[in-house]
């Protein structure tokens, strides 16, 4: 994603987030980017709450309360 920040897959289970390993992907016959967009699709889903500038760039915070706060810096809209 950039100089300071990766990207990862995980499972979202119901008390702890696990990540993917390579072999799941190969198991399941799908390549890291192919699953990276299925997991940024269903992120989209969720809604999510901002609080920022709403005429112009600025600094956003996030008031969804849950834990992928981090992973919608992925989507820069």
């Amino acid at each position: 994603m950039g100089e300071h920040f990766g990207v990862a897959l995980v499972y979202d289970l119901p008390g702890a987030m696990r990540p993917v390993p390579q072999s799941n992907l190969d198991a399941w016959g799908i390549t890291f980017y192919e699953a990276l967009e299925i997991a940024k699709e269903n992120l989209r889903e969720i809604p999510a709450t901002f609080i920022g500038p709403t005429h112009s760039d600025g600094v956003y915070l996030s008031e969804t309360e849950d834990s992928y706060d981090a992973s919608r810096l992925l989507f820069p809209e």
